[in-house]
């Protein structure tokens, strides 16, 4: 193996790589870097500065030992805020200084007695080892962190490429038969058939509600991953959730009979309405959507072991055993659950009623078919004077 020698050139150039000079990114860096283990440096000596001159004002009162302890305090707790090397600078210095202020002779960096040299030498050991392992439980704390940050970094990604391959997936059914329903709509208007035109307008409408709700779910569960979701609690009428819920999503409901049950006398609890009301739209959209028409989806509003409970229950094929505790979860779709959707909607629901302080809970009818059952604490009974 043959080493050229670095060629020179005119003006002092060199094709020497290890002589070129560093990117201006990289040498900003450097410089960042360098300045701040200088303001560590500098903090470390302050520090132990500001002990001495505490330690010799109480000189009088403490014995050499006292002062001892005080410094390897000190040690120990700039290790907790500053890397290794100044550590250990501090350990050093403050040995130093505790042999020059505090051990016969005074104002000297000698020691005459035997047990004044063995103590100088078990403090100086001492400092140096807490102050390393103060450092390296530090920067064993700063490397978890960073994993963890790396962790929720990676786990965002992949819930971005998730959302997006799904995304780009499912719209483009319901932009299809938008498409495919405008242009037949504008076939049919020239050949004025108004009955024709109706059906196409109400395709246009379903495709539009669909793709709609898609980008609705998905932007909601930005939000719920994100934690941009704040719960605003207010006085709320179970009773008039259930009913706004229902009227707003009957015509996806059209093909089943609904029947709407509410106990007498429910009391008002605190609760988010537009959240709660989400999260029930989207349970009595799973009941439409999972179930065979002409099936009943029943809603119930009763108060149960102290909590308020909102309960929507269908007669669909329901889910094995097996997969009912990950109904909740992202993305996750049954073996036989039809085709669209994007597997978000239960966990939107699970989401926003735990955002206001209740829970929600998944069952196997006895019957068959599903039963949810979301559960809120009712309001403390105010203390009577």
């Amino acid at each position: 193996m043959t080493f050229r020698a670095p060629t020179s050139y005119p003006d002092g150039v060199t094709d020497d790589v290890s002589a070129a000079p560093l990117p201006p990114t990289a040498r900003h860096r450097r410089g960042l870097v360098n300045a701040e283990s200088i303001v560590q440096y500098l903090t470390a000596l302050g520090v132990v500065a500001l002990v001495t001159f505490a330690a010799l004002l109480s000189k009088p009162l403490i014995p050499p030992e006292a002062a001892a302890l005080v410094f390897l305090l000190s040690v120990v707790l700039l290790g907790l805020f500053v890397r290794r090397g100044p550590t250990l600078f501090a350990a050093a210095i403050s040995a130093l200084l505790w042999d020059f202020f505090f051990l016969p002779p005074i104002y000297a960096f000698r020691i005459r007695r035997f047990e004044d040299a063995m103590l100088f030498g078990i403090y100086f050991v001492i400092a140096l080892v807490l102050g390393h392992l103060t450092a390296r439980l530090r920067a064993q704390q700063d490397a978890e962190r960073q994993q963890h940050r790396l962790e929720m970094l990676t786990a965002s990604e992949r819930l971005s490429k998730t959302l997006m391959d799904s995304m780009s997936h499912e719209m483009r059914t319901p932009i299809a038969v938008i498409q495919s329903a405008t242009s037949q709509l504008a076939r049919l208007v020239d050949q004025g058939s108004p009955e024709s035109t109706k059906a196409m307008i109400a395709e246009i409408e379903e495709a539009t509600g669909r793709l709609n709700r898609l980008v609705s779910n998905v932007l909601d569960m930005t939000r719920l991953t994100s934690g941009a979701v704040r719960p605003r609690l207010n006085e709320c009428d179970v009773a008039e959730v259930v009913h706004l819920t229902v009227a707003e999503n009957e015509g996806e409901m059209a093909g089943h009979p609904v029947t709407v049950e509410i106990s007498p006398g429910l009391p008002i609890i605190q609760m988010d309405f537009v959240l709660m009301q989400q999260a029930l739209g989207n349970l009595l959209s799973n009941a439409s959507r999972h179930t065979p028409p002409g099936t009943p989806i029943q809603i119930a509003a009763c108060v149960e072991h102290g909590e308020m409970v909102l309960r929507v229950v269908d007669h669909g094929p329901g889910v094995s055993a097996e997969l009912l505790p990950r109904i909740f979860d992202k993305f996750f779709r049954a073996p036989n659950a039809p085709t669209g959707g994007t597997g978000l909607g239960l966990s939107l629901v699970k989401g926003f009623v735990e955002a206001q302080g209740g829970r929600v809970t998944a069952e196997n009818g006895a019957g068959g078919g599903m039963i949810f059952s979301i559960r809120m604490p009712l309001p403390k009974p105010q203390p009577t004077l």
